[in-house]
């Protein structure tokens, strides 16, 4: 009834009409949405929207927020995703209830129902998002890593961790703009060293690391030495197994960028014995898949450190070698995963925009199988990244010769019959929708 009333307010000058009936309309929506005692469809939430929309501070802290507080005791599976929902919707600064909130949201990171747990994890991303306070989310952050620590009881389940942690990861999505946010990232990124130096179990380790890398992404000016000297140590550690270590290279990945990137000069010799241990066990897609992660962080870092390159010699024989292909042979292309794909992607792009001239036609042609090999993913989400990437390689300087390439690698696929009529149409669209940038090529 709600949505109705709503959507014609929508269509006849919403703002006048939910103005004038905001309070009647409210009341309706808390007795009816809010404290109901189903779970309201998704449709009629969406409906709810516009009204949220012109929620006050004092409509907010003295009608919806007890309500909710309530019904999160009641009936938690009815009410989170209306909460969610709400929370989104708001056009308000939630930073001064956000604390409040998650106590009723956080104890369903725990839950027994996977779906409750999933659900909690959405409306802390929305909660986040509504929040530009830093003090307030630090608050929210600490108030989960007590959690993790076992203050409302010892976390013995790994789904339960996982949940806890996927909430951490919730928070990143916060809206504090500027040095606040460096600073915010900086005490959050310390907070998971505790976590990271008890935890044993490698899936839990995995994805606290994941974590990590949602707020190191947000370092802008600096990394905290505390982090750098983690990751040299984390790096070694027993527990560090391979999967564990490629997190922490992605962590790595997420951390030295931009005005970050020259502190990772201390990371160079841990990072090239990476990259020489997956060309000595190139047969093992683990060890590859790390070697891959440190080869991208080299890359990025030698076109901004000069004094670099007389360390790298043997760095760029390795991965240009093309008899050994340690990151482009058939047989890591096929086996790698999604993720391991896009750094390859990542690798490629360097490569060919930063040390074209390292990368004479016998080189560059394992690279050029490489993109193909991407483009051609089953995975939807890695092929758009390359279509994204490659049409920015295309309209570059010297893009015909990479278009060239590519056509070469895709007739030797499809002579194959490795491929897909539709696959083969995936890439052809990619190089099309170049081609006009590239009047040479005649692929019109």
């Amino acid at each position: 009834m709600l949505g109705l009333v709503v959507q014609f307010c929508t269509a006849q000058k919403e703002t006048e009409i939910i103005k004038r009936h905001k309070s009647a309309l409210l009341d309706f929506y808390v007795k009816t949405i809010l404290m109901s005692k189903t779970k309201p469809q998704k449709h009629v939430l969406d409906s709810c929207s516009p009204l949220l929309r012109y929620i006050s501070h004092a409509e907010f802290k003295e009608l919806l927020l007890p309500t909710l507080q309530k019904s999160l005791l009641r009936s938690p599976e009815n009410v989170i995703e209306t909460i969610s929902c709400l929370l989104l919707s708001v056009n308000l600064d939630l930073s001064q209830y956000a604390l409040d909130i998650v106590k009723g949201l956080a104890g369903h990171l725990k839950s027994n129902s996977v779906q409750l747990m999933d659900e909690a994890v959405v409306a802390l991303k929305n909660l986040a998002r509504q929040c530009s306070d830093p003090s307030a989310v630090e608050s929210l952050g600490r108030h989960l890593f007590a959690i993790l620590g076992g203050s409302e009881g010892k976390l013995t389940v790994v789904a339960q961790k996982m949940s806890v942690l996927s909430g951490i990861g919730s928070l990143s999505h916060h809206v504090v703009s500027g040095s606040s946010s460096q600073a915010l990232a900086g005490t959050v990124a310390e907070l998971f060293i505790p976590f990271l130096q008890q935890e044993v179990h490698e899936g839990t380790l995995v994805h606290a690391v994941s974590v990590l890398a949602l707020w190191c992404v947000r370092f802008t000016t600096e990394v905290p030495k505390k982090m750098v000297e983690w990751l040299k140590k984390a790096f070694g550690l027993k527990t560090s197994t391979s999967a564990v270590r490629h997190a922490y290279l992605q962590c790595m990945l997420a951390s030295f960028k931009g005005d970050t990137l020259l502190q990772a000069m201390d990371l160079l010799p841990m990072l090239i014995q990476t990259v020489e241990k997956a060309a000595s066990q190139s047969t093992q897609i683990p060890m590859v898949t790390e070697g891959v992660a440190a080869a991208l962080l080299i890359c990025r870092m030698s076109v901004i450190e000069g004094q670099t390159e007389s360390k790298l010699s043997g760095f760029w024989q390795l991965i240009l070698d093309e008899k050994k292909q340690i990151f482009t042979s058939e047989k890591f292309l096929q086996s790698a995963s999604e993720e391991a794909m896009c750094t390859v992607l990542q690798l490629t792009e360097r490569l060919l925009l930063d040390h074209a001239q390292r990368l004479p036609e016998s080189k560059i042609q394992q690279y050029h199988r490489a993109l193909v090999a991407v483009l051609l993913s089953r995975t939807w989400h890695v092929r758009r990244q390359a279509h994204q990437t490659v049409r920015k390689l295309l309209s570059s300087l010297g893009g015909y010769k990479l278009a060239y390439g590519l056509l070469e690698e895709l007739k030797v696929v499809l002579s194959s019959h490795k491929v897909s009529s539709q696959e083969a149409c995936s890439l052809f669209s990619c190089l099309y929708a170049a081609a006009g940038q590239l009047p040479t090529l005649g692929l019109h």
